[in-house]
Order: C-alpha cells, then sequence, then structure tokens
C-alpha cells in the first residue's frame, strides 16, 4: 500500500488522498481520525482481496464487519459531519502503479444494505483507465489517459475563466433584449470576446498535449461476467473484458476492435493486478 485516501467515512468528510513512507508515523489527540484511518485501510484491503463467486452479481459486497474490525454497516461508518444529500462513501488505494477508487453509496437514515456503485481502476504504467458503473451497468476502459494532474489543473482553472466570461457576455446581451435603452458597451464586449477566444485556442493547446492518444470504449457489464470463477474479483473484470473480444456474436464491434489491439497490455495490467493484490498483506 503506498496511497490512502477517503470520503465520507467516520471522522472524515475528505481525507484527501496521500503517498506513504516506508514509514508512515500518524500523530494526532483522541478522537482526531487515526483509528478511523486505519480501519478504512483495512476496509478497502479487505475488499481489493474479493474473489469472484457468483455468475450474475454485478458488484461484490463492501462488507463492515470483518474478523479483524466491527463497524456494523454503510450506516454507522458514514461520516455525521457530511452534508445533507451525500450518500456515497469513497475509499481511494494506491498499490505499486496502480490507484483503486471503490464508491459505496448507501442510505444514511437506514440499515439498508450499502451497494458498490463504481470501481476506478488507473494504472500509471500504462496510462490506463478502467471504470466499473454498477448503477448504469456499464464499464468504460480508456487507453493513453493523460495523468499530469498540473495539466488537468491548468485546463480546469481556464475553463473557469471562460465560463466567467461568457457569463459577463451573456448578462451584457440579456440586459440589452430586455430593456433596448441600455447602453451597450462596446468595447467591453470586444474585450472579452478576445479574452474568450484567446482562452479557447489555450484550452485547446491543452487538450492536444494531454489527450492525443486517447481511445476510450464502453460495453455493458454483463458482456462480462461470469468468466474467471474464483479469481480475484478486479483482474477478473479485466479478464472478462478480453474475453468478451473474442467472442463472434456481432455486438459493439468498434469496441471489439480495439480492445483486441490492446489485449497484450490488458493481459499484462490483468496479471499485474492479479500479482500485486496477492502479495499485498495488511496487519
Amino acid at each position: 500500500m503506498n496511497k490512502i485516501g477517503l470520503v465520507n467515512f467516520r471522522k472524515f468528510t475528505e481525507f484527501p488522498t496521500f503517498d506513504l513512507g516506508g514509514i508512515t508515523i500518524l500523530v494526532g489527540g483522541n478522537n482526531s481520525g487515526k483509528s478511523s484511518l486505519i480501519k478504512g485501510a483495512l476496509l478497502i484491503h479487505d475488499f481489493i482481496q474479493t474473489r469472484n463467486h457468483s455468475y450474475n452479481s454485478i458488484m461484490p459486497v463492501f462488507h463492515f464487519d470483518r474478523k479483524h474490525m466491527y463497524i456494523g454497516n454503510f450506516n454507522k461508518a458514514f461520516c455525521r459531519e457530511s452534508a445533507k444529500g451525500e450518500d456515497t462513501m469513497t475509499f481511494e488505494y494506491g498499490l505499486d502503479e496502480f490507484l483503486i477508487k471503490v464508491d459505496v453509496k448507501g442510505r444514511r437514515d437506514s440499515y439498508m444494505e450499502s451497494i458498490v456503485s463504481s470501481i476506478t481502476i488507473t494504472d500509471s504504467e500504462s496510462n490506463t483507465k478502467i471504470t466499473v458503473d454498477s448503477i448504469n451497468r456499464r464499464i468504460t476502459v480508456i487507453f493513453g489517459i493523460s495523468i499530469d494532474e498540473t495539466l488537468k489543473a491548468k485546463k480546469k482553472k481556464l475553463e473557469k475563466t471562460l465560463h466567467q466570461i461568457q457569463f459577463k457576455k451573456g448578462y451584457e446581451a440579456y440586459k440589452k433584449k430586455h430593456n433596448p435603452s441600455t447602453k451597450i458597451d462596446q468595447e467591453r464586449i470586444d474585450r472579452l470576446s478576445a479574452e474568450e477566444e484567446q482562452l479557447k485556442k489555450e484550452i485547446e493547446a491543452l487538450e492536444k498535449d494531454s489527450d492525443l492518444n486517447e481511445e476510450v470504449i464502453t460495453i455493458g457489464l454483463e458482456s462480462i461476467l461470469g468468466y474467471n470463477s474464483g479469481n480475484l474479483f478486479i483482474p477478473g473484470l479485466i479478464s472478462g473484458i478480453i474475453i468478451f473480444a473474442k467472442q463472434d456474436v456481432f455486438e459493439e464491434e468498434y469496441s471489439k476492435e480495439i480492445i483486441r489491439e490492446n489485449t497484450p497490455l490488458l493481459y499484462h495490467i490483468a496479471d499485474r493486478l492479479e500479482e500485486t493484490i496477492s502479495n499485498e498483506i495488511v496487519e
């Protein structure tokens, strides 16, 4: 384990994902969240060790009561300080070059069983991201993702500024439309238009730098279920994608073609995940 992050779990509305060192020392007063961090790590570790024993289930159950601890259920584990309307608990867990993110959705006012709504596996070695969405019953694979967080942050900032400029321009048009006698500051509008065009060019340049090689495929989750029973669930999902692409049935041929082109890469990811998860020990 080299990263851990938590959202809406016990003490934390958000514990941003951070890097663990060879030795990491947690320091804090009583009831500051040290135990919550440890329990979160144990829970997500327990989940990724799940093996695929069912041919029909979309996702394995995320257990809050295991042999090494007893929290109870989603309701008891959910952070009481979280904003009203929040219903998702998130765990992020780093293993070698992999970052595994698991979203667990439930009811804060009920003891009903929660569901794993999504799993995202990001592999920084191969720049590949795999997202399993159990709500919409889809699995998405992105080959050649940009993992440069600096570029992403810069793009987000530029887009925010662009939206602000577009709002200002729109407001000027709104005033003129609803009050024709309003005097338009054409010089200001021209300046805003010039800034808008410049921002669009900068965003486009960033997109070319970061997303040039991206290939995205999305297939139905049912298409890959039922394979590799007994194997670890997450590597088994990737193996299921490969097997799906080998089927002769004419279904989602475009996606199958991209999967076939990337089959050696997917095998490599599945094998590394299997080995990494199998060798991970948490006490």
